[in-house]
């Protein structure tokens, strides 16, 4: 059963990724944990955005969403313009 939030999402409906998306409420200095490597921390919150500390393994590539489709797109330049064999 889909329940709205007030932030008119609604927990259990699929995201971006294909998953369900969790809702949480956290205060400063209260962590989030993802699996065994990654944590969220809320470092602060402000009246316009929140901070966070990510903690993950070097080898796990984090990046704010809005920066990914530029960097997808200049991937997807890059691999037109190398020669075929």
């Amino acid at each position: 059963m889909n329940q709205a939030d007030p932030y008119g999402l609604s927990v259990g409906q699929p995201n971006l990724l294909g998953g369900a998306m969790l809702v949480l409420s956290r205060k400063v200095g209260q962590r989030v944990l993802i699996g065994d490597d990654v944590a969220i921390t809320v470092v602060r919150i402000t009246g316009g955005g929140v901070r966070l500390g990510i903690e993950a393994p070097i080898e796990m590539p984090v990046i704010r969403h809005e920066l990914q489709e530029p960097r997808d797109a200049a991937d997807a330049k890059s691999s037109n313009n190398v020669a075929a064999d």
